[in-house]
């Protein structure tokens, strides 16, 4: 496995201030090799972009606990495309929807739909997510 030199973004997207898991997995994702740029909570959309722009990041790793993530998610791959970052990879993950009802399935077609590369259920495991990164990140570096 080769990590990538260049930056993850994380934070939490909208109005949301809920930072503990964001903080957990920086925490791991750095003990695993990767380098990560933490931008905290309540981050507007364009401000995890212009950061991405500004690090040269292969990827964005959104949170969302207040289940306003598909509310701010719509646009977002749009708004990269837009700003000049084709391939950047996006994640999302937490309680990115509102209402108990929903299939995962559905939930995970949904963000795959808005141009999200990965979308992770909650209470996923940090192993889980670096599985993930890895496979998605690391290997096409090598």
């Amino acid at each position: 496995m080769v990590i990538p030199s260049r930056p993850l973004i994380l934070g939490v997207i909208g109005t949301d201030i809920h930072m503990v898991g964001s903080r957990v997995l920086e925490r791991v994702l750095r003990e695993a090799g990767f380098n990560v740029v933490h931008l905290g909570g309540a981050v507007p959309s364009d401000e995890f972009i212009k950061a991405a722009m500004e690090t040269d990041a292969c990827a964005i790793l959104i949170s969302s606990l207040s289940g306003y993530g598909e509310f701010y998610a719509q646009d977002f791959r749009k708004m990269c495309d837009e700003a000049g970052l084709k391939d950047i990879k996006l994640y999302m993950g937490g309680h990115v929807v509102m209402g108990e009802e929903i299939e995962w399935e559905e939930v995970e077609a949904k963000f795959k739909m808005f141009g999200f590369n990965g979308v992770t259920r909650p209470g996923i495991s940090t192993d889980e997510v670096i599985k993930m990164l890895n496979a998605d990140l690391c290997d096409a570096n090598q």
